[in-house]
């Protein structure tokens, strides 16, 4: 089946026009995928609000190494 026109010119303007994301957005959304690899535990003290006050999200996306164990993750962060 051939293109009409306009689809393939829409096409075109897509693939132009798409969104490049800038190196803030990139690095934004690093910082962010580490949440997605908290402990069960983690989450689940901080929907409850038993977090240590220390524990916010800036320190959790910005200053915090987090190590991948789920076992280091609660002894490193103090959570219970």
């Amino acid at each position: 089946m051939a293109e009409s026109g306009s689809c393939a010119a829409g096409g075109r303007f897509w693939a132009a026009n798409r969104a490049i994301p800038s190196a803030s957005a990139v690095r934004y959304v690093g910082r962010l995928i580490r949440l997605a690899f908290l402990a069960p535990e983690i989450v689940e003290s901080i929907v409850e609000g038993r977090q240590p006050t220390t524990l916010t999200a800036e320190a959790l996306t910005r200053r915090i190494e987090l190590p991948l164990s789920w076992c280091s993750q609660t002894t490193a962060l103090n959570v219970e």
